[in-house]
């Protein structure tokens, strides 16, 4: 499912390179729920973004069901994205004006092949209900909880049935319980769904509820 081939990425601080992933080889199987962990600066969020295809790597090269994403030009790699990936936040990135379902309807727009509005809709609502949200549909972010809101941005990921959903520390923004259901429900839909879940947290408790743990330090794989 996803394979990186010798991949290096720096960046540049006060013209000062700072290199955050090095010489980097790894295999993630498909409708796996992979965890990535270590301390801050070791390239977890790095890592994500190449496999989302949102960032490319100085050197080396990344796969995603066969397909190199990192030689694709910006305009099929956002065609790419659109069909391929469903992205969750810590901190949601719903639109504030919008509704619940047309937050999760917005990915939609991005997609060939949905040109009805009715289909669309019915979609979003879909989604919705996968997540058990579908009585908060007309709720803007704002009337809705830190769980809900999570929730929400969940539904907005599945809504395309992206095989592959890249989480960016999904429950560090939550509560315990709000937590455990955002855990729960992302193990719902790698195992009774089959969705490739690739997952940054911080917390070894939400670490645990994956099936693999990659740990990063300092760029390399933790036990390098």
């Amino acid at each position: 499912m996803i394979q990186l081939m010798n991949v290096s990425k720096s960046y540049y601080r006060a013209d000062q390179e700072v290199k955050v992933l090095i010489d980097l080889s790894l295999e993630i199987e498909a409708k796996s729920f992979t965890a990535l962990m270590g301390p801050s600066g070791s390239g977890k969020s790095t890592l994500l973004n190449l496999i989302a295809g949102i960032d490319f790597p100085d050197s080396g090269a990344v796969f995603v069901n066969r397909v190199e994403i990192s030689a694709l030009r910006e305009s099929k790699l956002a065609e790419w994205r659109a069909n391929n990936i469903g992205f969750i936040f810590q901190f949601y990135n719903l639109i504030p004006v919008l509704s619940a379902l047309e937050n999760v309807e917005l990915p939609l727009q991005l997609v060939k092949g949905f040109p009805d509005n009715k289909e669309k809709k019915n979609l979003a609502v879909s989604a919705l209900e996968r997540v058990g949200l579908i009585d908060r549909a007309n709720h803007k972010p704002s009337e809705l909880s830190g769980g809900q809101q999570q929730r929400v941005a969940i539904a907005r990921a599945i809504v395309t049935n992206a095989p592959l959903i890249v989480a960016d520390e999904p429950t560090g923004d939550l509560d315990r319980e709000s937590a455990t259901d955002i855990l729960n429900l992302m193990s719902s839909l790698n195992g009774d769904h089959g969705q490739t879940i690739v997952m940054v947290t911080h917390d070894p408790k939400a670490a645990k509820r994956a099936r693999s743990i990659i740990n990063l330090e300092k760029g390399k794989l933790g036990d390098e």
